[in-house]
């Protein structure tokens, strides 16, 4: 059963939800939950070495082409730069 929350997606697959939220500024906070996806353990990996991530929020993820433009397919686009754990942290683009 799929969490009630906002959506966080990764190259296509949901790797995540945030139940509950605050805004500040470019900013948002929130409480993390990991989906039961392929790519989560990737997802949360990447994120442990650091790397800052293009993730989708409220919709389906968008990606980098050859020419590192940004292809959107839904949601908005934002970027995380740590790992979740309790909380997640994301700034909007």
């Amino acid at each position: 059963m799929k969490p009630q929350g906002i959506t966080i997606s990764w190259q296509g697959v949901v790797v995540g939800y945030m139940l509950s939220y605050e805004i500040d500024n470019w900013n948002i906070y929130g409480k993390w939950q990991p989906a039961q996806s392929t790519l989560t353990e990737e997802f949360l990996n990447r994120l442990a070495r650091e790397e800052e991530l293009h993730i989708m929020v409220g919709g389906t993820d968008a990606y980098l082409d050859g020419e590192s433009q940004v292809t959107k397919v839904g949601g908005t686009s934002a970027y995380l730069d740590s790992e979740p754990q309790d909380t997640i942290e994301f700034r909007l683009l």
